[in-house]
Formats: C-alpha cells, sequence, structure tokens
C-alpha cells in the first residue's frame, strides 16, 4: 500500500518524495514526532481546516457577485468579459479548495473511502488544477487587452472587442484542459483490502521521475510563471503609457469631454494594475517555495523551513482568488456604482425619471387641487 499523506493536495505540484517514502511537504498523518513536523502539522491544519475555508466562503460571495455585475450592460466589453469570466474560474478555485483540501482536513477518515478517494483522483484534483490555470491565464489575457487599449489605441478598436475575448476565454479553458491531462494519473482510487487500508493513493506517475518533470516545466514554469512574466512586464509598459498620456495631458489643454474619458479609461487602468500586481505577488510567492521544494534535493535547502514556509505560501492559490472583489469595490468607481445598483442601493436613470414624473404628477395635483380650493372659498 503507498503511503499517502493529506499533504495540501494543492502541492502535486512539488511531488518529490522523500528517501523515508514520505513527502516532504506532507500535512500530518505520515509526520513523525519532531517539533518541526508538529509545527508544519499545525500550521497545516489552521490553514486548512480554519483558514482556507472562511477565505473560501467569502471569497465564493464576492466572485458570484463580480459576475454578475461585470456583466451589466454598462460594464459589457472586453474587459467585462474577461473580468467575469475570471469571477467564475477562481469560484470554482475556491469551491474545490472547500472540497479536496479542507474536507481532508476536517475529515481525515475520507482517505479510506472509495467514493471520495474517486472523486477526489479524477474529478476534484483535475478540476481545481484546470480552474487554477484558467484563473491565470484569463488574468495575462485581461493584461493583454489591457495592454493594447493602452500602448496600441489604434488597434484596439480591432482587437477589444467581445467577441475576440470570447475566443480567447474558450481558447484559455480548452488549453487548461489539455494541459491538466497528466493530473488525471496523480492519485487513484483502490478498494481497500483491510479496515485502515487507504483507498486514496498515489500513483507510480505522481511518484515517478515523469511527474517531477512535468510538475516544474509544466504545471509550475509553463502553466504559471511564463504568464506570470508576462503580466509583470506588460504592467511595466502600461504604467510607463499611462505617465507618458499625462504628461501630455497636462502640456496640451484637451476638450473636458475628452479628458474625462481618458480619466474614466485610466481608472479602470489602474483598478486593473492593482489586481494584477496582487495576482503577482501572491502567485510568486507560491511559485518560488514551490520550486525551491521541487529542487530541494539538489540544492539541500532546509526541510524543515521550506515544510513550514509550504505551509503559508500555499494559501496564495486561495487568497488570489478571493481578493479581487475587494479590489473592484475599494479601487473601481463604476464597479462599485453597478454593485450598489445591483443591489438596490442606487437608483438607476430609469428609477429616477420615473420618480421624477411621479414627483411632477403630484405637485400638478396639488396644485390643482389647491386652486380649486380657493375657487370654491370665493364662491
Amino acid at each position: 500500500m503507498n503511503n499517502f499523506t493529506t499533504e495540501n493536495l494543492l502541492t502535486t505540484s512539488a511531488p518529490m518524495m522523500a528517501t523515508n517514502g514520505t513527502t516532504p511537504m506532507s500535512g500530518g498523518v505520515d509526520a513523525g514526532g519532531s517539533g518541526g513536523d508538529s509545527l508544519v502539522n499545525h500550521l497545516d491544519f489552521v490553514i486548512g481546516a480554519v483558514f482556507t475555508p472562511i477565505v473560501c466562503i467569502l471569497g465564493m460571495a464576492g466572485n458570484g457577485l463580480a459576475a454578475v455585475v461585470w456583466n451589466r450592460p454598462a460594464l459589457k466589453g472586453s474587459t467585462g468579459r474577461f473580468l467575469s469570466a475570471q469571477a467564475v474560474s477562481d469560484f470554482s478555485v475556491l469551491f474545490l479548495s472547500l472540497i479536496v483540501v479542507s474536507s481532508l482536513q476536517w475529515t481525515p477518515s475520507l482517505k479510506q473511502d472509495f467514493s471520495f478517494a474517486t472523486f477526489y483522483s479524477y474529478i476534484g484534483v483535475p478540476l481545481y488544477y484546470i480552474s487554477v490555470h484558467c484563473s491565470v491565464w484569463i488574468t495575462l489575457g485581461v493584461t493583454i487587452d489591457r495592454y493594447i487599449m493602452v500602448c496600441w489605441i489604434t488597434k484596439a478598436k480591432r482587437y477589444c472587442r467581445e467577441r475576440q475575448a470570447n475566443m480567447g476565454i474558450i481558447l484559455i479553458i480548452i488549453s487548461s484542459i489539455f494541459a491538466n491531462i497528466p493530473h488525471f494519473m496523480f492519485y487513484k482510487a483502490v478498494t481497500p483490502e483491510h479496515e485502515g487500508d487507504l483507498a486514496l493513493q498515489k500513483t507510480e506517475f505522481r511518484t515517478g521521475a515523469g511527474g517531477k518533470l512535468y510538475a516544474l516545466w509544466i504545471s509550475c514554469i509553463s502553466l504559471i510563471v511564463i504568464p506570470w512574466c508576462c503580466v509583470l512586464f506588460m504592467n511595466i509598459a502600461i504604467i510607463k503609457q499611462i505617465r507618458e498620456s499625462n504628461r501630455r495631458m497636462n502640456e496640451k489643454k484637451n476638450r473636458e469631454s475628452v479628458r474625462k474619458s481618458k480619466q474614466v479609461e485610466e481608472q479602470i487602468t489602474r483598478l486593473l494594475l492593482i489586481v494584477t500586481f496582487s495576482f503577482l505577488f501572491f502567485m510568486g510567492l507560491h511559485c518560488l517555495i514551490q520550486i525551491m521544494a521541487i529542487t530541494q534535493p539538489h540544492y539541500g535547502f532546509d526541510s524543515q523551513s521550506l515544510d513550514s514556509a509550504y505551509s503559508i505560501a500555499k494559501t496564495g492559490y486561495a487568497l488570489n482568488s478571493s481578493v479581487n472583489f475587494v479590489l473592484y469595490c475599494l479601487t473601481g468607481k463604476r464597479f462599485r456604482r453597478e454593485l450598489k445598483k445591483l443591489l438596490g442601493m442606487e437608483l438607476t436613470k430609469d428609477d429616477m425619471s420615473s420618480l421624477t414624473h411621479s414627483q411632477s404628477q403630484n405637485s400638478r395635483s396639488v396644485s390643482t387641487t389647491a386652486s380649486s380650493a380657493t375657487s370654491t372659498s370665493y364662491n
């Protein structure tokens, strides 16, 4: 029977095996009695059973609202299409985090259940990574969309349209599915022969050289690090272009309408810059620790410190998928306005016109009543 741990499932991207047959990123049941192992176990439990569920529940509520708001007519467009798709993929990441991470922390005996092992191996883990990579590449997609709008203004009307955004999202989903096919072969469900045997086990591919190469070069470098670098460089180019545009606007006294439209576009750009820089921070920390974990036997990093660091860094996926709604509310005026309208906290134009119409009718009826009463008194 293979030795399986509650190793933050989301560490499938760090599949190396220690010499004793357990994973260095293990989360509890295999850990021995050393103080370092105990610290990692406590961190895994607190993060998986307490912190992650809170973040996921709040994040799912926020992403659900964000998906609806970005599809409202006032925010429709290529940017809104990308951001609504990202909200859906982030919702999926958080929902699956509850199932494949927190559930094993709450009920470790699930590893002995064949039905759960089947779901976990062939649905839960693969779909989780498909959702993660969709979120990452949609972030790249919205960055490219904004880069074209800011730096290639003459080509924006041609490329920054809803149709192109929809095609890009579909392409991202399809490519993420194909790129994550190996994750369907990382775990397997077996029928326990004896009481206490594990139904959820790692495959030979997961523990072998093929799994390690896939985790490092495909799952980590190609699917996360490369888009991370692209987002970073394009954000730098966008910031430079905004500064140049502001300088030109200060030198030329543009018409007020042109100035206002540019200010609106810059507000959206600043919002997206904040969102993408939060992505760079959370995902960058996670990827750095992950690469160190995979290469630990070669470079000799301290395993205890690495385990503790990874227990904290692995929350990057959940935090990155939860924080966008908060950033939208803090920095996006148009988003806040549409959210208030959605929640009935702000009157729409139709409501304002109907309210004005009803008020005018009431004032007319009052004046008519007053005049009729005056004429009656004179009689």
